[in-house]
């Protein structure tokens, strides 16, 4: 049912899109303007490698932020014996740490001069950090294995920034973006 209201969704925004164009004084130029198309630089073997493993490190810590995320409250309350309530209201962390670490990697990414592999790499090693503490005092203490479990959620989602937001500027050159 999704797939077909998708695919009526996109026939029309064709339709109406060419319309408009058809209908505008502008529409040559604009299209004159998306024909002439900078000369790309053909693909290497290496740009293809690079994109691999940019992809492989997307699908990795996608899972990994979305594996955390939904499983905090469960975690949380099967191992501290908290009440539904109690334990879904610890996700109420995981959006504060998932601002703080955009706005983490952000600011990582003006300050190291658009080098995405370090900036994200940096952030990825932060997440590490956390995983390695929720690890230790996962059985300790509730708010401290909530707050890394948040934290690895958080830097999750500053590598995803990286990722998906920075990276493909480099691939501009290819006309592939």
């Amino acid at each position: 049912l999704s797939g077909i209201a998708a695919m009526a969704m996109a026939v029309l925004w064709k339709v109406l899109f060419a319309l408009w164009f058809e209908g505008n004084a502008v529409s040559e130029a604009v299209i004159g303007t998306l024909e002439e198309k900078p000369k790309a630089e053909p693909f290497t073997r290496n740009v293809l490698i690079l994109m691999a493993l940019v992809m492989i490190a997307i699908v990795l810590q996608g899972t990994l932020r979305d594996g955390v995320s939904n499983w905090m409250p469960t975690f949380v309350c099967e191992s501290f014996g908290l009440d539904s309530s109690s334990a879904i209201l610890t996700g109420v962390l995981l959006p504060i740490f998932q601002i703080l670490c955009s706005q983490a990697a952000a600011w990582l990414f003006r300050k190291f001069s658009s080098h995405e592999a370090f900036t994200s790499g940096v952030i990825f090693a932060a997440g590490t950090v956390a995983a390695v503490l929720v690890s230790l005092v996962m059985q300790r203490s509730v708010l401290l294995t909530a707050l890394f479990m948040a934290a690895l959620a958080g830097c999750m989602h500053g590598v995803n920034f990286v990722l998906i937001g920075m990276v493909p500027r480099q691939f501009r050159r290819f006309g592939r973006v």
